[in-house]
């Protein structure tokens, strides 16, 4: 068996404040895909089919995924996959439909307005001095942390400082740290942020309303291993209520957030409770020759993503 699952992010020509993906290469992918005689199924259908077997599955398919909800990936991909007639599965964060801009993408949201080296040399040391948190200087001493497996697609500098704020500023704090980068630095206001980078409930229904999937990556994208049970189960829970809300039916895949790690137990009994059928991860270190001779459905809340620079058409 042949299977593919590929994890986007931002859909756009030029630079992101995290991994990116240009429409043309978005095309480039479909077409030999196509040419290559895979199928183009969502996540959902999958899993679906492997929970009776994986021989219940087409012998060569496909998954493209988009994680967190931003507006070009209806901008710029729904019209190479309606192009194309491809269903895909949208991993989307909630808050956003609530007007609240996802902590982790406000960071994001920073980088992109104020520049990656303002922040890590001059608004970050700040604010880990005022908070009396980690030693901001050790963390990017060299050696100290290596996260270049975590994220294709990104520069290295790019994806370090964004660890730094993901994964060493408690996520009690995270979206006080970006308010005030914000108010500080004046990023901007908050619902227009969220109407400039997110997809509002009424594209997200015309997503639907073409096949696509539309299903959960959490209502705020907190680091699961970073909250408590109660929490996490919160967060799978809103985030299911929101998008039932929307699309009329309660979502059964979830995307895991940050990935690249087995997901902790209370995350997947969390996600059980709630009402979801699979999960999905994102393996960086994975080459797709992993996807031809490992089972990868052995375990449906724990089925592996490719980030989509490891196909190169």
């Amino acid at each position: 068996m042949e299977a593919l699952h590929l994890g986007y992010h931002y859909i756009r020509n030029g630079k992101a404040p995290g991994p990116t993906c240009s429409p043309e290469r978005l095309r480039a992918q479909i077409s030999r895909l196509k040419e290559d005689g895979y199928k183009f199924m969502t996540c959902g259908q999958v899993a679906r089919q492997a929970h009776f077997g994986s021989r219940q599955l087409p012998e060569k398919h496909v998954t493209l995924s988009f994680d967190d909800g931003f507006k070009d990936q209806f901008t710029a991909a729904l019209p190479i996959l309606m192009e194309f007639e491809v269903p895909a599965t949208f991993f989307v964060i909630t808050c956003a439909l609530d007007g609240r801009v996802p902590p982790v993408i406000g960071f994001q949201i920073a980088i992109e307005k104020l520049g990656e080296e303002r922040l890590r040399h001059e608004i970050l040391p700040a604010l880990f001095k005022e908070y009396g948190l980690w030693s901001y200087g050790r963390l990017l001493e060299k050696g100290k942390l290596d996260y270049s497996g975590m994220k294709m697609g990104e520069p290295p500098e790019l994806r370090l400082i964004k660890a730094v704020f993901n994964h060493f500023v408690p996520p009690s704090l995270q979206a006080e740290f970006v308010t005030k980068i914000y108010e500080r630095y004046a990023v901007g206001n908050e619902a227009d942020l969220v109407d400039e980078w997110f997809m509002n409930a009424d594209e997200l229904l015309s997503l639907a309303a073409r096949g696509m999937e539309i299903a959960s990556h959490s209502h705020r994208h907190p680091w699961f291993s970073m909250i408590g049970e109660n929490e996490i189960e919160y967060e799978m829970r809103e985030s299911s209520e929101r998008i039932k809300n929307i699309v009329g039916t309660s979502p059964t895949t979830c995307g895991w957030v940050f990935g690249n790690a087995v997901p902790r137990r209370e995350a997947q009994l969390a996600a059980r409770r709630t009402g979801y059928t699979s999960a999905w991860n994102f393996w960086s270190a994975w080459s797709i020759e992993d996807f031809f001779t490992k089972d990868i459905y052995h375990d449906l809340f724990d089925i592996p993503r490719l980030h989509e620079h490891a196909f190169n058409p």
